[in-house]
């Protein structure tokens, strides 16, 4: 080799850490837009929203959703959200594996999160409140299940034990002892009041 065709060792230095640095990146997680392809419960299967017509190509990936059995979110096909990578593999805590995991570096699309995001186009109802809405309405209860608020399309319910009150378009049902504490606003008339002890006639 003739010294045109030598590299200063600068340079060469720096190539050689740079190379390092690409090869070791790709190890890691990329943060990566997707669309949810399918739910099964608490995981969902995503697309990468991403231009593969440069000849890389992702294959849909299943992952856990960023939530907390606390706060369970509804999430659809179709909606949008962002993938993030953990630094070790999630198998064992989020059911899709089993086992602690190592202190190695998953592979870049293994250890996904999906991760919501919201959207400029969404309907702004009140921005200091927090906005519940789901296609079957929303459930609020206890872990044990005994006090349970539930919203439905169709009725509201409020229930503890067996005690339970209904709001649906037939009215409101109660099944339980009612108390009420106070004087109760109960203005109405009869028909067919006279002295004496007959009943008087319906409610007017």
């Amino acid at each position: 080799m003739d010294l045109s065709q030598k590299l200063p060792f600068a340079v060469t230095m720096t190539n050689y850490i740079q190379n390092k640095i690409d090869t070791n990146q790709e190890n890691f997680g990329w943060q990566l837009p997707c669309r949810v392809v399918a739910v099964n419960g608490a995981i969902v299967t995503v697309a990468f929203e991403i231009d593969q017509s440069n000849g890389l190509t992702f294959p849909q990936v299943e992952c856990a959703i960023a939530e907390s059995t606390y706060v369970q979110i509804p999430v659809q096909v179709g909606d949008f959200g962002i993938c993030i990578a953990a630094n070790a593999r999630l198998g064992g805590i989020n059911g899709l594996g089993s086992g602690v995991a190592p202190l190695t570096t998953p592979l870049n699309l293994e250890g996904l999160v999906y991760v919501p995001i919201s959207s400029a186009n969404w309907d702004t109802l009140d921005p200091n409140a927090v906005v519940i809405n789901a296609p079957n309405g929303a459930i609020i209860r206890t872990i044990n299940g005994n006090s349970i608020v539930t919203i439905s399309e169709t009725e509201i319910s409020l229930a503890f034990g067996s005690t339970t009150v209904t709001l649906n378009s037939s009215g409101v049902s109660i099944n339980g002892t009612l108390t009420i504490n106070g004087t109760p606003f109960l203005t109405h008339e009869h028909t067919g009041v006279q002295s004496g002890t007959s009943n008087t006639g319906g409610v007017v």
